[in-house]
C-alpha cells in the first residue's frame, strides 16, 4: 500500500523521484528513498516517486480478572496492544470507555501516561516496535448491581494500519448475586429447662442459584462456652458440625436453598450444665452459594430462665395467702396437735 502527496508541476521533487527522463530514477528499480529521505516501504516499480507512509498493523485485546465478579469488587483489565508491523507505530493512542455504574481506580502500563475523565481511560505511547506488544493494566471497582457489564477500548497511532478489524475490542463480565438471609431482629424466651428456635421465620433466597454450599450460624456476643450450645432437628441431607470453643455452627453440602432455609429455621438454642444463665446472646447468619458469601443476617436472643424448684431452694418462711404464718392446730393444752401424747389405757 503506497499513499502518495504529489507535488505536481514542474521540477517536482515527487516527479523527480519516479521520472525514468531523471538518470536513476525509473526502470525496474526505484529510488531506495522517497523525496523526504524516508526509506520506501513498498520498492517496488516506482509510482511517481511520491512520499510512502509507513504501515503499522496494531491490534489490542482485553480480559478481565474476575468473571463473574461479585457486586462492588475490585478487578483489573489487562490490555495488550500488538504491532505487526511491517514498520514501528508512534503516537499510540488507547482509548477505553468504562460501563456506566464503573468506579475507576487507576491505569498504567510501562511507558504509557495514563488520565481519566468522565468515564473515558485514555493513555499515551510515544512508539512501538514492529513484532513487539506492549501491556496496561487497568483497575476498577465493579457496580453495585448484579447484572453484567461490558467495557470497551480501541487502538489507534500516526501510522497507516491496514488492519482495522482488530483495531477496537469488547469485554463482558458477568456478576454473581451473594444469597440473602434475612430473620426478625430480636426474639425473647423465657426457658425452663428446654431448648428454643433462634430463627424460626429465616429466609434464604439467591436471584442466580438454586442451590448453597454451606452455612455459618455463630454466636457473636454473650456466648459461654460451658453453657451455651447450638443444634439442628432437621439435617435433611446438610452435615452440621457444631464447635464448641468458637461457639459456630457449621452446615454443609451441595443442597436446594429451601433444603438450607429448612435446616436453618431447626436450630435451636440449648444450656448444658447445672447452671442456668440469663441475659442476651446475639447470633450472625451466613450462607454461600460456592461463589460468594451472603451478607451477615443477625438475630438478638433475650433469655429469662426459671428453675422449676425454686420455691423448694427458697429460705424464705412459708405464709398464708394474707401473708402471715399459717396456723397451727393445737390440743386442749395449747401445744400443737402434733405434738400432742396420749398414754395407752
Amino acid at each position: 500500500l503506497t499513499l502518495t502527496h504529489a507535488l505536481l508541476g514542474t521540477d517536482s521533487p515527487a516527479f523527480n523521484k519516479g521520472n525514468t527522463a531523471v538518470p536513476g530514477s525509473g526502470g525496474t528499480a526505484c529510488e531506495a528513498e522517497d523525496q523526504r529521505g524516508t526509506p520506501r516501504t513498498v520498492n517496488a516499480p516506482c509510482d511517481m516517486g511520491a512520499i510512502e507512509s509507513p504501515i503499522a498493523d496494531l491490534g489490542i485485546t482485553l480480559a478481565d480478572s474476575v468473571d463473574p465478579s461479585l457486586p462492588g469488587d475490585i478487578l483489573d483489565y489487562s490490555i495488550e496492544i500488538i504491532n505487526a508491523g511491517p514498520d514501528n507505530a508512534t503516537g499510540l493512542i488507547m482509548t477505553d470507555t468504562l460501563p456506566a455504574g464503573v468506579n475507576f481506580i487507576s491505569a498504567a502500563g510501562s511507558g504509557w501516561v495514563c488520565t481519566h475523565a468522565s468515564g473515558v481511560v485514555s493513555c499515551d505511547l510515544p512508539s512501538l516496535m514492529a513484532g513487539s506488544a506492549t501491556r496496561i493494566t487497568l483497575s476498577i471497582e465493579a457496580p453495585s448491581v448484579s447484572e453484567p457489564f461490558s467495557n470497551s477500548a480501541s487502538v489507534s497511532s500516526r501510522m497507516i494500519d491496514d488492519n482495522t478489524s482488530d483495531n477496537n475490542v469488547m469485554e463482558t463480565t458477568g456478576v454473581n448475586a451473594r444469597p440473602v438471609l434475612t430473620t426478625s431482629a430480636s426474639r425473647s424466651f423465657k426457658i425452663s429447662g428446654s431448648s428454643t428456635a433462634i430463627a424460626p421465620d429465616i429466609t434464604v433466597s439467591d436471584v442466580d442459584d438454586t442451590h448453597l454450599e454451606s452455612a455459618i450460624v455463630r454466636f457473636t456476643s454473650g456466648f459461654d462456652e460451658t453453657v451455651d450450645k447450638l443444634v439442628s432437628t432437621n439435617s435433611v441431607g446438610i452435615a452440621t458440625n457444631w464447635t464448641p470453643s468458637t461457639g459456630t455452627l457449621t452446615l454443609s453440602g451441595h443442597e436446594t436453598l429451601s433444603a438450607y432455609q429448612l435446616v436453618l429455621r431447626s436450630i435451636r438454642y440449648t444450656q448444658i450444665g447445672e447452671s442456668p444463665a440469663t441475659g442476651s446472646r446475639t447470633f450472625s447468619y451466613q450462607a454461600n452459594d460456592g461463589n460468594a458469601d451472603s451478607a451477615p443476617a443477625t438475630s438478638l436472643l433475650s433469655i429469662d430462665i426459671t428453675k422449676p424448684d425454686d420455691s423448694a431452694d427458697s429460705d424464705t418462711a412459708p405464709t398464708d395467702e394474707f401473708g402471715e404464718p399459717p396456723a397451727v392446730n393445737t390440743g386442749d393444752n395449747g401445744l400443737p396437735s402434733c405434738l400432742l401424747y396420749t398414754s395407752p389405757s
